[in-house]
């Protein structure tokens, strides 16, 4: 709406110079100013006429004098804006709702034509052949549809993003428990598993937003080691207070989640191949800015115990949780609330869906997707203070699987590749799942081979379900 309101301020006084008494008849085109000035006069008027067909010729004029001459202005510089807008803002309601009613009657007359022939003609015996009797075809049908079970399973799990990776969830707890036995569903079984998909469930986060947006961030794993290096060179190597280290580490996050989301907005890049660059870019950084080499478990320990609280732990029903894997768990419900209950969050399902409908309604597209990855990096950053808990040292070569395992986690929990579909609560699912097959596989004996294969099957089918589930109207 506001590129129709500048263009109609433009145009409005632009066509009030062509549509004025003809003083200028004699104008000659001497130079290209002149070609300029006449072909934007045309092109101006043309517009204006399809646009604005009840123009008042006069009052164009007036206000185009009025303003030029700085004499006493009927609306106010100020308020001329206000007033364009509201006027098409109520033309294109108006517009919109006689097309709607000419469609409504149109259909309505083209239903009650229908249900008058079929009424007609029932009664009718052998004189006839009813429409499609003798042809293979069927007669029109105006009756309520009635869905069949697999239909309604399917506009069921399309309704209901989350709903497929917890049932899936809950069936292979139940088969892992089966095969393996009590070992499976013993309480610190279970807190291990939540342990070990606290990094995953954490950039799941990051990548879920991303992926909400139709995107994809494959630098996000890259992002949390350089944030957790930088923590740990500055509180133990230069003597920072640990709580300044770890601020500094999550604007380093947010700095590379928003270089990425640059080049993504301002240049339009496919998001794949950008955070492919910065993958390769922030893993350069990281390998130079800590020399290879790992600050050891000790002495993070002795100079600055803060950067591993996160790997603290307590009792809790029989199994031990870490305060990481507490901190996992808010930052799905702070993201979760932020993205269901705030103006921003229905933002970034209506970008993700469609980012050209989504401007057309007023909706900064741009803003919204600087803000996610931005978002998306900060988490990253928070991640890399909780890996730190996690394995004790601070090693650059940590997390090097982190990428594939966010996207496994996102796409399992039923967020669509193509954007505007999923649940932030989808993605804790889905990496509880890959938790849970890797941990069931293992105390089942087999392979770490097979648990990789297993996973990859998952993200097949992950998928094609995706695809099934988005033809709900075919």
């Amino acid at each position: 709406m506001k590129k129709v309101t500048l263009f109609a301020i433009g145009a409005v006084t632009l066509f009030a110079c062509g549509t004025g008494e003809k003083t200028n008849s004699n104008v000659t085109l001497t130079n290209t100013v002149d070609s300029v000035s006449y072909a934007i006069g045309v092109n101006t008027a043309n517009g204006i006429q399809t646009q604005f067909t009840e123009a008042n010729r006069d009052a164009l004029i007036k206000g185009l004098n009025d303003a030029l001459d700085s004499s006493d202005m009927l609306i106010t510089s100020e308020q001329t804006q206000g007033v364009i807008q509201a006027y098409f803002q109520k033309k294109q309601a108006e517009d919109a709702a006689k097309k709607q009613e000419s469609q409504a009657a149109m259909y309505e007359s083209v239903k009650e034509d229908g249900l008058k022939f079929l009424e007609e003609n029932k009664t009718k015996e052998d004189d006839y052949n009813p429409v499609g009797m003798n042809t293979g075809g069927e007669v029109a049908d105006f009756s309520e549809k009635h869905f069949s079970v697999a239909n309604k399973t399917h506009r069921f799990f399309h309704s209901q993003p989350v709903a497929a990776p917890a049932i899936i969830l809950l069936t292979s707890i139940i088969v892992f428990g089966l095969i393996v036995g009590d070992r499976f569903f013993h309480p610190y079984n279970f807190s291990l598993i939540l342990q070990q998909v606290t990094i995953i469930g954490i950039l799941a986060v990051a990548q879920t937003l991303i992926i909400m947006t139709a995107g994809i961030d494959l630098s996000v794993g890259a992002i949390m080691v350089i944030s957790s290096v930088v923590m740990g060179r500055l509180a133990v190597d230069f003597g920072f207070p640990p709580v300044l280290a770890i601020i500094v580490g999550l604007f380093v996050g947010a700095f590379f989640g928003g270089l990425n989301g640059f080049f993504i907005v301002r240049f339009k890049m496919p998001p794949m191949i950008v955070t492919l660059g910065t993958w390769n870019i922030i893993y350069a950084l990281n390998i130079w800015y800590s020399n290879s080499e790992t600050i050891r478990s000790g002495d993070v320990r002795d100079i600055a115990p803060l950067l591993q609280w996160t790997g603290n732990s307590f009792n809790f029903l029989g199994g031990r949780l870490t305060y990481g894997s507490i901190l996992m768990v808010l930052i799905f419900v702070i993201v979760w609330y932020a993205l269901n209950w705030t103006a921003w969050g229905r933002h970034v399902y209506a970008t993700g869906d469609d980012p050209e409908a989504a401007a057309l309604t007023g909706i900064r597209t741009d803003r919204i997707l600087m803000s996610v990855y931005i978002l998306a990096g900060v988490i990253c950053a928070f991640c890399g203070w909780v890996i730190i808990g996690r394995i004790g040292a601070i090693s650059p070569a940590s997390g090097t699987t982190t990428n594939l395992d966010s996207i496994t986690a996102v796409v399992i929990g039923g967020t669509s590749f193509f954007g505007g579909r999923g649940s932030i609560y989808g993605a804790l699912f889905g990496a509880l799942i890959v938790g849970v097959f890797r941990n069931g596989l293992a105390l089942a004996g087999l392979d770490v081979l097979w648990q990789e294969f297993t996973v990859g099957a998952l993200i097949i089918i992950a998928v094609a379900v995706d695809q099934w589930i988005r033809r709900v109207g075919s």
